[in-house]
């Protein structure tokens, strides 16, 4: 049986795919063995989710912050991994802003669909976006 690479984070600015062949092992927050692919970012991120489509590749999505750490600098977006270069590289920019965060993706009839929540028209609400991929 093989599982799906996991997404972590365990720092604000750092993001981890955990290939299903690799054991972690934590002891008092720390990585005892690290992941093939930790890419320290440049900006923080939270709320990671990470899924692979059927055509073998890997998409996260993720809360990114700007420079200013507050609510008004918070955006959505989906991010292609490529685990083998340990890189990531935005492919769309979803309307979101304020308090968001908590992207969720499923891959269903041929298409990723990404729920997340976002307070960007003033009141917070749930939004569903089918995710056009390039």
């Amino acid at each position: 049986m093989r599982l799906a690479p996991k997404l972590l984070r365990r720092r604000q600015n750092s993001i981890w795919v955990r290939r299903n062949f690799e054991k972690f092992l934590e002891h008092s927050n720390r990585w005892l063995k690290p992941s093939r692919l930790r890419k320290d970012l440049a900006v923080r991120v939270g709320g990671p989710d990470m899924i692979q489509i059927p055509d073998g590749r890997l998409v996260a999505a993720v809360r990114f912050y700007g420079e200013e750490e507050c609510w008004g600098r918070a955006w959505i977006s989906p991010y292609w991994i490529d685990a083998d270069a340990g890189t990531i590289s935005e492919f769309q920019y979803l309307p979101s802003g304020g308090d968001t965060s908590y992207a969720v993706m499923v891959w269903h009839e041929d298409r990723l669909w990404v729920s997340y929540y976002s307070s960007h028209e003033k009141k917070t609400s749930i939004y569903l976006a089918r995710v056009r991929l390039t």
